[in-house]
């Protein structure tokens, strides 16, 4: 085996039931590497969400999607203040950040003592 430094030319991943591979041409001698990066298929649990309360639009894209204040109940847990981008119509969600009424406090304190 080799290690690789620097940037990789070309690459291309090839999805499988059980593994993912991928294709790259090495950057110093143009050959065509292959390999196999894991053998077991990962799948993600389902979760459930419900939005309590709606708190408001930070920013909204061309696209429609809005990044949003929300009070929301993860998998019917207490509810928590969360922060993502959501589709235009509710159903696609971005990463995010989820905070308790603590962490909300405290990032709420912090951003009142910095000058903008």
């Amino acid at each position: 085996m080799f290690g690789l430094s620097g940037s990789i030319l070309a690459q291309r991943v090839q999805p499988n039931l059980d593994h993912f591979w991928t294709e790259f041409t090495h950057p110093l001698d143009g050959e065509l590497v292959s390999k196999i990066y894991f053998e077991e298929v990962y799948t993600v649990p389902e979760f459930k969400f419900e939005i309590i309360k709606k708190i408001g639009v930070l920013s909204k894209s061309d696209s429609g999607w809005a990044k949003q204040l929300n009070l929301i109940s993860w998998n019917e847990r207490e509810p928590k203040y969360d922060i993502r981008e959501w589709s235009p119509d509710g159903e696609k969600m971005g990463k995010g950040v989820t905070l308790s009424k603590e962490e909300l406090l405290a990032l709420k304190e912090l951003l009142n003592n910095i000058e903008l």
